[in-house]
């Protein structure tokens, strides 16, 4: 993580300034100068194109729950159920990992706004454990025990979409564990939706390899 410059404070606070005085915004305590910060870097220091993003992400935000997401905790409580993604354990520099279990989720067998919403309580999640200066996390994805009923295209989609557009700037790293070789195909496709500074996050490692990132104690079981 870079601090912010003098500049980026100074952007900042015209930003939020301007987000406050606007009718049609209604500030979630969520909007932290953090944000505010995180939407002007992903925005490569333009400041107008950052606050017409946030201004969309407000609304997005009142559109999708994402204050209030865990009052709709009933319409997504059959994936925490079956324990599909783990939230509670962090990296060495205390950054909060989000472990997904992707052999424990069926394609067929899901209605996709209940999973979008399911994706916004993670993001959520995780974002509110961060570092408040930072607003950072990984992602890990463990495929050791992928097939094709598993593969969600649409529900990938949306994961990246919602992760690009409302959540700039918030990943450190996506770590892919142990991809399959049938995977290879699936990430062809997959690979298109992902812009380049996301895509450059992303790396594929082994198992034994989360241990350069997290402490044995912070790494879940993969039973």
């Amino acid at each position: 993580f870079i601090p912010p410059s003098e500049d980026e404070l100074a952007t900042v606070k015209r930003l939020k300034t301007s987000l406050e005085e606007n009718q049609e915004v209604v500030m979630s305590p969520r909007i932290t100068e953090t944000c505010i910060l995180r939407f002007l870097r992903g925005s490569k220091g333009e400041a107008d194109k950052a606050l017409s993003r946030l201004v969309r992400h407000s609304k997005w935000r009142q559109e999708n729950h994402a204050d209030d997401i865990e009052t709709m905790i009933h319409r997504f409580q059959k994936q925490i159920d079956r324990r599909l993604s783990l939230l509670h354990h962090v990296d060495k520099e205390g950054r909060p990992c989000l472990y997904c279990f992707v052999h424990r989720h069926d394609a067929s067998d899901r209605d996709l706004e209940d999973m979008i919403l399911f994706i916004v309580y993670s993001l959520e999640t995780l974002v509110r454990n961060s570092k408040p200066d930072e607003e950072t996390f990984n992602v890990f994805f463990d495929l050791s025990r992928f097939s094709m009923r598993n593969m969600d295209f649409e529900v990938v989609k949306n994961l990246i979409n919602i992760l690009q557009t409302n959540y700039p700037d918030t990943l450190e790293r996506f770590n892919i564990i142990d991809s399959p070789m049938i995977f290879s195909a699936c990430w062809a496709v997959i690979r298109p939706w992902i812009d380049p500074v996301t895509a450059h996050k992303v790396q594929f490692i082994r198992r034994s390899q989360i241990a350069e990132y997290c402490n044995p104690a912070d790494i879940p079981s993969f039973d």
